[in-house]
């Protein structure tokens, strides 16, 4: 069974027990249960206020992780060169993402393929939390920054490495992004039309970046709660390939307790039917799920089906599923009959779960979006206006917010230079001119 992605060298991951059978932690019924209490919430510092991370993430899961910490309250500080920007950064077409993933960070710039500019970033880690990075296995290492060199510098560092296949692993040489990883791990296997049984392959959203982003805050953040707890830092160890196969746990456990290799569902699901994605008018389109009874008896009377609502053969989600193709060309053909909207409107006031399909320009407006968004307004190093989506989870007492836009590259040169490593003005212009500092 796959563990979480990603390897502690100080607190390794187990599982304690075995998953509770169904209905074992039930509360005795003459036992009162416990009072729910909503969570009064009592404003403070940020959550991660007073730690600083050195992010020296690429492209896209890298700073994503380091920007999820940023909207935290940590101080983030992007270590970049501009002898070889960020391609996100380079290209016009990309700069969405960047603003996306680097919101709330600062920026300083070194050569740390200079030893020069290597022993000064070892010097800042000095007075940093954590540096997390995402590049390929043994590159940190090969410029003096690998965990045993800043471990030198600050005994206590936490180090996340998010590469594509763990620095330690047999695939440790594995180079890659997101369709590679989801397509190493099965992913995309699972993916495609029921009707063909063919895989589309290659899903290009990047969800293995997104997915290595967020287990690489919270391996930084479980490193962060030990230290507090005992003092000690340690390197957590993320690969990709890793973080993929740990959300595809059903289905590798089903291979080898039961033989059943994953077949493609398409819209279908496993327990509610029907369930799908339908067009309605226009060409736009609607999700719909039946969970229960209830549901296919509301559903029943939208579609005008009292057949249906009589038959016993298609009262269990399993008899349903296997006159699927007769329900669904039923449902397609009301939905092609129907605004959207109003089909969602009255699916909806029947207790049926059903929601619009969005198309990308009607994101802005949609209620479901209110108040997970931010307008930045740095892009590219010009000042324009652009929303961004906020961090996705919430707190009650210590709300994630974006401290400052987009950082130009190395726009916080002077502070980190001079207030944190303390050089001189002198020096830090000779180290410019030989191409340490830039």
């Amino acid at each position: 069974m796959p563990k979480p992605g990603y390897l502690f060298s100080a607190t390794p991951t187990a599982f304690g027990a075995a998953a509770p059978a169904l209905g074992s932690g039930r509360i005795d019924s003459e036992q009162p249960a416990p009072a729910k209490t909503r969570p009064q919430a009592v404003p403070r510092r940020a959550a991660l206020d007073g730690v600083r991370v050195l992010d020296f993430g690429w492209n896209w899961a890298g700073p994503m992780a380091g920007q999820l910490l940023a909207d935290m309250g940590a101080e983030v500080i992007r270590i970049e060169t501009t002898l070889r920007p960020d391609n996100m950064r380079a290209f016009a077409h990309n700069a969405y993402f960047f603003c996306h993933n680097n919101r709330s960070k600062m920026s300083a710039t070194f050569n740390i393929a200079d030893p020069r500019g290597a022993e000064l970033v070892r010097k800042l880690a000095e007075k940093c939390d954590i540096v997390m990075d995402n590049f390929a296995a043994g590159v940190m290492a090969k410029n003096g920054l690998g965990y045993e060199d800043l471990t030198r510098a600050n005994p206590n560092i936490i180090v996340v490495s998010m590469s594509m296949a763990g620095q330690q692993g047999p695939k440790r040489d594995m180079r890659g992004f997101a369709a590679i990883s989801s397509g190493y791990a099965g992913l995309d296997h699972k993916v495609g039309y029921r009707e063909d049984q063919l895989a589309t392959s290659f899903m290009n959203f990047g969800i293995g970046d997104t997915a290595q982003a967020i287990q690489g805050a919270i391996g930084a953040l479980a490193a962060l709660v030990h230290r507090q707890q005992t003092g000690r830092g340690q390197f957590v160890d993320l690969g990709q390939t890793a973080s993929m196969c740990a959300s595809l746990g059903e289905y590798l456990i089903d291979y080898q307790l039961n033989g059943r290799k994953p077949a493609i569902r398409g819209d279908q699901h496993p327990h509610y039917a029907p369930h799908g994605i339908y067009g309605t008018q226009g060409g736009r389109w609607l999700a719909l799920a039946v969970r229960d009874q209830a549901d296919w008896q509301a559903l029943c009377g939208i579609l005008g089906r009292d057949d249906w609502r009589r038959d016993e053969t298609l009262a269990s989600p399993a008899g349903r599923r296997q006159r699927a193709a007769e329900i669904d060309d039923v449902i397609r053909a009301w939905c092609q009959q129907a605004d959207r909207d109003e089909a969602v409107a009255r699916l909806c006031a029947a207790g049926l779960p059903a929601a619009p399909v969005l198309e990308l320009a009607e994101l802005d407006g949609h209620a479901a979006f209110a108040g997970r968004k931010l307008t930045l307004h740095h892009q590219g190093g010009t000042f324009e206006p652009c929303t961004i989506y906020a961090t996705p989870w919430h707190f009650t007492a210590t709300p994630a917010a974006m401290t400052r836009p987009t950082p130009a590259i190395g726009e916080h040169n002077d502070y980190v230079y001079g207030e944190l490593l303390g050089l001189d003005p002198t020096v830090i212009r000779q180290l410019q001119e030989e191409k340490v500092l830039v």
